[in-house]
């Protein structure tokens, strides 16, 4: 019962990203208070929300975990933790590409998707605008009742015990790296864009700025104190593309740390060796060194936009009844970053502003992409 409960849960925010979000699939400790998810496959459309021209070739979330402190819940912090994403990502191909061929074998089903995650889309809309609409008149009818009967008073006891435990959510991402490789963009140089961190942590903080746990209105005043670990981005060219030796479905969480763990690219070592943080310089634009028989790349430095960076981030949330008027500012952020270097060569400039076109491109194209035959016009017959 519990098991299916939690699962319906996972499935509602996960499931549209990852595979394998069921009752058999959760691995749950009752007396530890752990819900806990492992080597999780993403799904090809886990990026499609962004409208761009992308397809996921093969994605892993290592581990999710939830722990969540049933003995004393509403006086400890529930924490979600995810750690080892990864993500493969490259260019979507569609018919303007010459690849109808394909299309045709099963016509009307780009078409149908389409409509069919429109309708998706609209339905989850929908949803979401009824919940705050009853979360709304829940409020204020809370508010006319003023715990007057005792039926009220249970439905206020509870609704502040989910503030709590909601205001007072801990989160942690670890190791996190996503990589776009295109060689098809900019024709005859072949590159890759990659985001990696080490880690982003947030918790529940007081006035001071202290880590805390509030209990009077939880969500009246949200403050969250973020740390920010290892974030960079790099734009290789010219590189060759991550060979993983077999089908990307298939290999094991061993292979993908070799390829994708942010400590092997940032600190050094690992099968992609980069340079670390202490003698980050400007891209390397000399001779690559030479490729291993996996397509990997011994001794080689990642060509860095932004070298890596730590940071911290303070969050504020005002609530409705916290604000003085109306025009006072909801929420706020101020953010303060270590040294920062940030570098650009010409060539990544100009694979980035072809990319940006492709962009365009397919944005330009959405709203009538599922109008375009599945099929090449042939010589017509006299």
């Amino acid at each position: 019962m519990f098991e299916a409960q939690v699962a319906g849960v996972l499935q509602r925010y996960l499931g549209k990203y990852v595979y394998g979000l069921d009752a058999e699939s959760l691995k749950i400790s009752v007396w530890r208070g752990d819900v806990e998810l492992r080597n999780l496959r993403l799904k090809p459309e886990a990026l499609e929300e962004l409208n761009l021209p992308i397809t996921v070739k093969s994605g892993l979330l290592g581990r999710l975990t939830l722990k969540v402190p049933w003995t004393k819940l509403g006086q400890e912090p529930v924490v979600a933790e995810f750690d080892r994403l990864y993500i493969v990502a490259g260019p979507r191909q569609d018919d303007s590409h010459g690849n109808a061929g394909a299309a045709a074998d099963n016509p009307g089903d780009d078409a149908a998707e389409i409509e069919q995650e429109a309708k998706r889309q609209r339905i989850s809309k929908a949803e979401d605008a009824w919940l705050k609409e009853m979360a709304a008149k829940n409020d204020t009818d809370a508010t006319a009742s003023n715990g007057a009967s005792s039926e009220g008073g249970a439905v206020g006891r509870l609704r502040a015990l989910l503030d709590t435990i909601i205001g007072n959510l801990e989160l942690r991402i670890t190791n996190v790296h996503i990589r776009y490789e295109d060689t098809t963009t900019n024709p005859g140089h072949s590159f890759c864009i990659g985001i990696m961190l080490q880690e982003i942590s947030g918790h529940t903080v007081d006035e001071n700025w202290q880590r805390a746990f509030v209990t009077a209105d939880a969500l009246l005043t949200l403050r969250k104190g973020v740390q920010l670990q290892s974030l960079c981005v790099y734009f290789d060219w010219d590189m060759p593309l991550l060979d993983p030796g077999k089908r990307w479905d298939l290999i094991t969480r061993e292979r993908w740390d070799k390829l994708l763990l942010p400590a092997n690219h940032i600190c050094g070592g690992g099968e992609i060796a980069t340079a670390g943080k202490a003698d980050l310089q400007l891209p390397a634009t000399g001779p690559r060194a030479p490729s291993g028989r996996d397509g990997s790349q011994q001794q080689q430095q990642h060509q860095f936009l932004l070298c890596p960076v730590d940071g911290t981030l303070r969050y504020v949330r005002h609530g409705k009844r916290a604000r003085a008027v109306e025009s006072d500012a909801a929420q706020e952020l101020h953010l303060q970053l270590e040294q920062i270097n940030v570098c650009m060569h010409q060539l990544q400039y100009q694979s980035s502003q072809k990319l940006l076109q492709e962009f365009d491109r397919y944005a330009a194209g959405t709203p009538h992409r599922h109008l375009r035959p599945h099929c090449r016009p042939s010589a017509g017959t006299m």
